[in-house]
């Protein structure tokens, strides 16, 4: 779809603004559209094509049901071991990883020594998740993706799964050349940098999440592409180098509390809701413009699970299905200290005219020149 492909691509820009050369990024396509999209764009780049040829000849080929599960979790393993069999090391994350900080450059790790650090799959040691590993050819990393490649191709049992048990149990087993402890070893990354934020887990429920030094933060449990991107670039910002440059803006005014409790009054009624997002939506459709939602600040932080996050209320994904883009309420403050950008700002009164202006007016004043950022002050329902 679409919205993989814009978040592959996200990815890939973020990268690059970290200065990772583009021979050094591979991305794992599972379709023609992904394959034809990044060979076209990044010649350099290591693309690993898993696409229906390469499991027809697989069970999983007679489950149609698991086919993209498939190809994804035997496109990860193959991604993987290709690098580590040409002697290198692959940082290998899942697309809704997202990176606020350089992948390598910020890791800070308890013993340097290692082959092996993971991504903890919630509360830190109580298992890996397989949607972030750093590895380093060794014949402890080989053989610990080799075993997942081959038990995947014959079971289909959860890669994850396949991961943990191994780490847990299998490589200590008697025909293996080494025992546990280093080298053969691994680490947990912290996860107080390396966090998995979800809205169906309370493992951070409690924590102010802008005090957070993140550095990646796994999206996992939330509702789609766009809408992990929305919320994450809530708390943290982006760090592609044009996203503060690039977007013009429409939002309301009039709706919103200044606290969060008069917010969450509004947000508790998707009537209340619709009767803005609708106009809002069409509005940004046609002029072009991204949305951007104004909340309190105070609904950031320790609320992030909060009902009144705007991230739990606005579908970015449904908006994304209509071409419309959302941005994160502080967009133009760290466009400011991002990039120096000041918006010119226009505000829009609904009775300025003295009675209330028609979404053809509203468009049409938008869309005159001269304002990046256009605040719609009542606007109509109609």
């Amino acid at each position: 779809s679409a919205d993989y492909i814009d978040m592959l691509e996200y990815f890939v820009q973020s990268l690059f603004g970290f200065g990772i050369a583009e021979d050094s990024v591979g991305i794992v396509c599972i379709d023609d559209g992904c394959n034809d999209h990044f060979t076209e764009r990044y010649p350099r780049a290591v693309i690993v094509k898993v696409d229906d040829d390469v499991i027809r000849d697989l069970e999983c080929w007679n489950w149609k049901r698991i086919r993209q599960r498939c190809r994804v979790s035997l496109g990860k393993g193959l991604a993987i071991l290709q690098q580590l069999r040409e002697g290198n090391a692959v940082y290998f994350v899942d697309a809704d990883v997202f990176f606020f900080q350089h992948p390598y450059e910020s890791l800070s790790v308890s013993n340097p020594n290692l082959d092996l650090y993971v991504h903890s799959d919630g509360m830190q040691g109580k298992g890996a998740n397989f949607g972030g590993i750093l590895a380093y050819p060794s014949q402890f990393t080989l053989a610990l993706f080799e075993h997942i490649d081959m038990t995947f191709r014959k079971t289909f049992e959860w890669d994850q799964k396949i991961f943990n048990d191994w780490l847990m149990e299998g490589k200590n087993a008697l025909d293996r050349d080494f025992v546990c402890g280093d080298p053969f070893d691994y680490e947990y990354l912290d996860v107080m940098s390396h966090s998995q934020t979800n809205f169906c887990r309370s493992i951070l429920l409690d924590v102010d999440l802008t005090d957070i030094d993140a550095k990646t933060v796994h999206a996992t449990c939330v509702e789609g592409s766009s809408t992990k991107r929305y919320s994450l670039l809530s708390i943290w910002g982006s760090p592609v180098k044009d996203y503060y440059t690039s977007k013009k803006t429409v939002g309301v005014e009039g709706f919103q509390g200044r606290t969060r409790e008069e917010w969450s009054g509004v947000a508790g009624s998707k009537e209340a809701v619709d009767s803005w997002m609708r106009p809002l939506a069409y509005i940004a459709l046609v002029t072009q413009r991204a949305i951007r939602l104004d909340v309190p600040v105070d609904t950031m932080g320790r609320n992030f699970f909060h009902h009144s996050q705007p991230y739990r209320i606005v579908s970015a994904d449904n908006l994304s299905n209509l071409n419309i883009s959302v941005v994160e309420p502080a967009y133009w403050e760290r466009a400011l200290t991002t990039d120096g950008r000041v918006p010119v700002v226009k505000t829009l009164n609904d009775f300025d005219a003295g009675r209330p202006m028609t979404i053809a007016e509203l468009v049409a004043n938008i869309n005159a020149p001269g304002s990046d950022k256009t605040r719609l002050r009542s606007p109509s329902t109609n």
